[in-house]
């Protein structure tokens, strides 16, 4: 089987164990998984659930999946691009359990487009490059806090499960790996909240400069002069977006928001 798309296969069985029960699946789990591979973990998934959605962009790894598992009433594939497919999750029933092992480069877009569903999801378990999972838990003031950090604690609960050595995956990847669990836990953001993650983008685009010089020359937000009065920054007149927490972003965008409009040629989302 290629590996074209970027797809690496696990084949430690230990490892399987921990994912399967880091799942919490009961016989009325309906399960979906993003990326069936070589149907290692379909097959884990397909014994242990109620109802299970894989979709799978490469039909050879389709066919392949199938040729194990057997014929299995309660598994549907969906053959395509998740990232094009998604809309889909609405007509599943839910809670939905999603369990994957994904290509690493599209790991974030893969969350971005389960974040309208949140609603009928029970957990997410992704098995990530380790340092994504790192930057994903990272505290406000370290290297690794981004934008995209502040984002996904936006919407979820983040657990690092574990790590997962590159051995344990065909072919071998040049980086190691882990398991994370994302729990359903929106924070409600005041206002419009495409402007307020665009703020976050702004922010973190400029990392290094003050928040304020950041936001008056962001490429996805205009700024009018005004909101460099607001009570936050006259307080704070040099803090730098990277040493802000969630609860420090929403109270400076309650202040902000109207002197603050959307750049529509950019995307504004965190990545």
């Amino acid at each position: 089987m290629g590996t074209k798309l970027g797809q690496v296969f696990l084949h430690d069985a230990n490892i399987l164990g921990k994912i399967i029960s880091a799942a919490g699946l009961t016989p009325e789990t309906n399960s979906v998984e993003i990326g069936c591979g070589d149907g290692i973990l379909t097959e884990a998934l397909a014994n242990q659930s109620r109802q299970l959605t894989v979709y799978e962009i490469d039909e050879i790894c389709i066919t392949k999946t199938q040729q194990r598992i057997g014929p299995r009433p309660n598994v549907r594939f969906i053959s395509g691009d998740f990232l094009k497919t998604s809309s889909t999750l609405a007509e599943l029933p839910g809670p939905l359990k999603v369990v994957a092992n994904v290509p690493y480069y599209i790991t974030s877009p893969i969350i971005k487009h389960l974040i309208p569903h949140i609603a009928i999801l029970e957990s997410v378990i992704l098995m990530v490059q380790k340092e994504f999972a790192d930057k994903l838990i990272a505290p406000p003031g370290t290297s690794l806090y981004t934008s995209f950090s502040v984002y996904t604690k936006a919407h979820f609960k983040i657990d690092r499960l574990f790590t997962v050595s590159r051995n344990c995956f065909y072919p071998v990847p040049n980086v190691d790996s882990a398991v994370i669990r994302l729990t359903p836990a929106p924070v409600a953001i005041p206002g419009d909240p495409t402007l307020f993650f665009a703020m976050v983008h702004s922010g973190f685009w400029g990392r290094r400069k003050p928040f304020q010089s950041a936001l008056a020359k962001s490429p996805y937000i205009h700024a009018s002069p005004g909101f460099k009065d607001c009570p936050f920054f006259v307080s704070h007149p040099g803090i730098r977006a990277e040493s802000l927490a969630l609860p420090d972003f929403i109270q400076l965008f309650s202040e902000i928001e109207s002197f603050i409009s959307l750049d529509t040629r950019s995307n504004t989302l965190p990545s």
